[in-house]
């Protein structure tokens, strides 16, 4: 599997800061239409990684990765439309949201659980529930403990200790009472 070593070498790469060789060994990736690889591009040209900050052709490489159904560019762009980021595309709150939902479905707890504080945010404890317990049930720390203190708090919902307790376990225990001085 040539392409996969190719894409694993450019995410070692990546993850060493060396930026230069990840994008030599996406390239040819990014020319096939890899969604990760492009993916990744379209980040490093976000974030001016390796490259000069370019978030027009950071738009380009992402919205070619969400087309080809990658969720972690679904998220990405999903936050760039919330944030309103890049001029280009303003802030779309809806179209953020959208993007929450595809990636979501297609079983990204990062994305379950941003789309889950949004529905939180607006007030839709119905929708943003179940999206905390799925997140939260594919190991999401954070996601397990905001339902934990949701269930024992009674937030929109009847308390429940035992499954707040259920949900603190999953998120790695009950955080510390801080104390005030």
């Amino acid at each position: 599997m040539p392409a996969q070593a190719d894409f694993d070498s450019g995410l070692a790469a990546y993850h060493k800061q060396d930026f230069a060789t990840a994008l030599k060994e996406w390239q040819p990736l990014v020319d096939q239409g890899n969604p990760r690889a492009l993916r990744n591009v379209g980040l490093m040209y976000l974030l001016g990684q390796g490259v000069k900050a370019n978030p027009d052709k950071a738009i380009e490489f992402l919205q070619k990765a969400v087309d080809g159904n990658d969720p972690e560019a679904m998220r990405i762009m999903a936050q760039v439309y919330i944030d309103g980021r890049v001029p280009k595309l303003g802030q779309s709150l809806p179209m953020g949201t959208e993007l929450l939902r595809r990636a979501s479905s297609l079983g990204d707890t990062e994305a379950q659980y941003q789309l889950a504080k949004l529905l939180y945010r607006a007030e839709n404890l119905q929708a943003a529930i179940p999206l905390l317990a799925t997140a939260a049930n594919n190991g999401h720390k954070a996601a397990a403990l905001t339902l934990a203190q949701i269930l024992e708090m009674g937030v929109g919902v009847k308390k429940d200790q035992a499954e707040a307790d259920k949900y603190y376990a999953m998120a790695g225990g009950k955080p510390k009472d801080i104390k005030q001085k």
